[in-house]
């Protein structure tokens, strides 16, 4: 598909950073890309935990945000 142009090297947890570096490792680029759950960078923004599981990976504030407008989006 890349014509050989791509090269991946696939770490196993842990072997490069841990998983609460990874993106602190990406900004001062340390790696070129991380997969990792975002709720590891709560810390730094507290909104990345919405991206990780929706809607289970929410807090029951956000939750309920999205059962709400769900029922709203039904009566419409």
């Amino acid at each position: 598909m890349s014509g050989g142009r791509l090269g991946i090297s696939v770490f196993r947890a842990g072997e490069l950073i841990s998983a609460a570096e990874g993106f602190d490792a990406v900004s001062q680029r340390l790696v070129e890309c991380n997969d990792a759950n975002a709720s590891f960078w709560t810390s730094r923004r507290f909104t990345q935990q919405n991206f990780t599981v929706v809607p289970f990976g929410l807090y029951v504030r956000g939750l309920y945000g999205i059962l709400q407008l769900e029922v709203q989006q039904r009566r419409a």
